[in-house]
Parts: C-alpha cells; sequence; structure tokens
C-alpha cells in the first residue's frame, strides 16, 4: 500500500511521504483522548455528497457543487502543493496543526492558493468548474492524520455541507 502511494506522488513522493507519517502525530491520534480533543474543521464545499467510502480505495468524501462554487480550506494551515497532477487535474494538500493533511482534487477549474501559502479556515482556495453541462461538478475530499485517511465526518463540523 505505502509503494503504491509513493509511486503515484511521483516527484512529491518524499516530501508527502515526510509530511504524512509524522510518527510523532501519528501516536498522537491513536490516543482515544486525544481523538476527544481533536480539531473540527469546516465543509470545504456547499453542496449535495453524493459519495462516501472509508473502506476502500480511495476512501474519500464526493460532494456534487455548482460551476463557479467556492473551495474552502477546511482549517488554517500551510499549502503543500497546488497544481496540476496525473489523473486529478487540480490538487491542493494543506497541512494543518496536529498532523492532519487535507487533500482537494476533482472538477476543480481554478487554484487561488499557490504552494507555501498559509491559509485560514474558511479561506477560498479554488472555484469548481463544469466540465460537462448536464452535470454538477464534483470536489473530492480526504482528510488524513498522521498518514492515515480518517473519515472527515468525525471532525467536520455538523452544519453539513
Amino acid at each position: 500500500m505505502i509503494r503504491a502511494t509513493l509511486r503515484s506522488l511521483g516527484s512529491l513522493s518524499f516530501l508527502a511521504f515526510v509530511m504524512l507519517t509524522s510518527a510523532s502525530a501519528a501516536c498522537a491520534l491513536r490516543d482515544d483522548a486525544q481523538q476527544r480533543h481533536a480539531p473540527r474543521f469546516e465543509w470545504p464545499a456547499r453542496g449535495a455528497i453524493v459519495f462516501e467510502c472509508w473502506t476502500e480505495d480511495p476512501e474519500r468524501l464526493t460532494i456534487a457543487t455548482r460551476d463557479g462554487a467556492d473551495v474552502r480550506a477546511v482549517g488554517a494551515g500551510e499549502a503543500l502543493f497546488a497544481g496540476s497532477w496525473g489523473k486529478f487535474s487540480e490538487l491542493i494538500l494543506i497541512r494543518h496543526p496536529g498532523g492532519f493533511v487535507s487533500a482537494y482534487y476533482g472538477d476543480i477549474g481554478e487554484l487561488r492558493v499557490k504552494r507555501f501559502d498559509h491559509v485560514d479556515a474558511g479561506q477560498v482556495i479554488a472555484a469548481m468548474r463544469a466540465g460537462d453541462p448536464d452535470e454538477a461538478p464534483e470536489l473530492r475530499f480526504e482528510l488524513r492524520a498522521g498518514g492515515a485517511v480518517v473519515n472527515p465526518r468525525l471532525y467536520l463540523d455538523s452544519s453539513g455541507p
């Protein structure tokens, strides 16, 4: 699994591996008491949840939005990557305090953040684009804690998308 992930990361592999597998963050997040005090994140976009999967690859939350809809940072942090990346088209990775990394990809049309930019919670980081006029653009969102994909519903505020 790790080798396949590193191969898919390409030139970003070493950086991503280091950032996503922080041993201290992983140990802290495994502690049940620590998870009860985990940060609350905002929703990355407004829309309808059309897909959730936490047991298969890829593990993600997919939100159907509208053309031009804002994509927002779920929490404050630093952009590790923002740009075109293989099958993901446009991809944004943001490192948050506490060993969390959020990933945004899918039908993103315009990036509004660059690598190493500081972002605030709720800041617009991208805009969605409709690739097919008959379908709503979809944002795919993942949240990682200590290198492992986690169910973001455990960390997103209860207001919903």
